[in-house]
């Protein structure tokens, strides 16, 4: 099967939609079969063609993430954040990789803009989520060494989730 879903690339090249397309078969063959290299590199052949497959995209990016791939994943979700703007998750991912970059402005930014969309939620971790990401943000801004706004900070997630640990391990570092 995978000899004809090669040659149908060929045939038809552009052809993508999703659940029947021959690049969509090969990477649930190759996922299927244990094959994480030739699935891999199938979604990348995939998004250079369609640029709209967020689900495969979201894929990549927990790939690259996976490897600490930031400049990847930082090149890969900058435009996929179009097509999906309140993912959560992808504005956390593109965040953590803007903070390895040490583009920390940009970072903050991602932060800031996952928590007001888990603000937004109503799921029963919410509290643990938004405390964990005002973390993150504390952490780039002692990074900056401005303690008294990873302090502040800090307060946001104390308030929201008060017998987190890692919030105590952090204000120690304001110290």
């Amino acid at each position: 099967a995978i000899d004809e879903f090669i040659k149908a690339k060929q045939y038809f090249p552009r052809y993508t939609k999703a659940g029947f397309s021959p690049y969509h078969y090969l990477i649930s063959i190759y996922e299927e079969t244990n094959q994480p290299a030739k699935m891999y590199a199938e979604i990348e052949e995939l998004i250079k063609i369609n640029h709209l497959d967020f689900t495969n995209q979201m894929k990549l990016a927990k790939h690259y993430r996976s490897l600490e791939q930031y400049d990847k994943l930082v090149a890969l979700l900058k435009d996929t954040v179009y097509l999906e703007p309140e993912s959560i998750q992808l504005h956390n991912y593109l965040a953590r990789g803007y903070r390895v970059q040490k583009q920390y402005d940009a970072a903050l930014r991602e932060y800031d803009i996952a928590i007001r969309l888990t603000m937004k939620s109503t799921a029963s971790e919410r509290n643990k989520v938004l405390a964990d990401f005002y973390c993150s943000e504390a952490e780039i801004y002692l990074e900056l060494n401005n303690k008294p706004k990873a302090r502040e900070t800090l307060r946001k997630a104390e308030e929201l989730y008060p017998d987190y640990k890692k919030i105590g391990e952090l204000l120690r570092k304001c110290d």
